[in-house]
């Protein structure tokens, strides 16, 4: 290779490498930062779950006519919380430090839209668009040398990880919020059986379930994509279905015959 060309091939190289890598580096904070919203969710799911298998164990004990401080201790299983005691009061405090905590996820999730959504639509796209063409060239290129056909392979992999698995902390981080929704729904339906001294641990979970239910994080893209699991399952779709068409119109005079 004579050196102008080789100048020409580094600039190339540099010019499409660096910022691939910086563009990469601000969607790794992308991830930390939904790893941090997936944690969160995991916590307070597993506090209402928590709180859930307390509330069995008072409707159970309600059920047979007893009170909470005639059950043996062996027969009883601790919650992770607090106490085997049920003291409404002291639960309903507990939700309320739920809700705080639950309030601080969602702000966070609408600070990293706000920041990333920009940036998030534009690496997807790319991302989709790259993916897409390697697909298209791979499959429209039939007389193509085996490093060729390599290239291409290791391209549409690299970029299919890109789009699918590097996403994974974004989506999981939507379905944590959605368990939140579930849980609770559980939870309510416990509570409610409980004798009337517990309306106000029931209403301070019914206001928590409402909340849920509007606020519910999810990572979004300028406002228009938004990142779920059938999201990432669509994308795969539309990459398949364009190979496929590609297939088609490539070998349409071969289908005619």
């Amino acid at each position: 290779m004579e050196p102008a060309h080789l100048w020409e091939y580094m600039l190339g190289a540099a010019a499409e490498t660096i910022p691939f890598c910086l563009s990469q580096q601000i969607f790794g904070v992308l991830i930390v930062l939904a790893l941090v919203l997936v944690a969160g969710g995991r916590c307070l799911n597993a506090k209402i779950v928590d709180l859930k298998r307390q509330a069995d164990q008072q409707l159970a004990v309600e059920s047979s006519g007893g009170a909470v401080h005639h059950v043996p201790w062996r027969e009883r299983e601790c919650s992770e919380i607090g106490p085997c005691s049920w003291d409404p009061r002291e639960l309903t405090k507990r939700v309320a430090d739920m809700q705080r905590f639950h309030l601080r996820l969602v702000l966070l999730g609408h600070e990293v839209n706000h920041v990333f959504g920009g940036v998030l639509f534009f690496q997807y796209g790319m991302d989709v668009v790259t993916l897409i063409g390697f697909v298209a060239l791979m499959v429209t290129k039939p007389d193509q040398v085996p490093a060729e056909r390599a290239m291409f392979l290791v391209s549409i992999l690299t970029f299919g990880a890109f789009v699918t698995l590097f996403y994974v902390p974004l989506v999981q981080s939507h379905e944590q919020a959605t368990a939140v929704i579930t849980n609770l729904r559980d939870l309510l339906k416990t509570t409610a059986k409980l004798r009337g001294k517990e309306r106000h641990l029931q209403k301070r979970l019914e206001i928590f379930y409402s909340a849920s239910g509007r606020h519910v994080s999810t990572f979004e893209g300028a406002r228009l994509l938004h990142i779920t699991r059938i999201f990432i399952v669509t994308t795969l779709s539309l990459t398949l279905s364009i190979a496929v068409l590609c297939y088609e119109l490539l070998n349409l005079h071969i289908l005619e015959k």
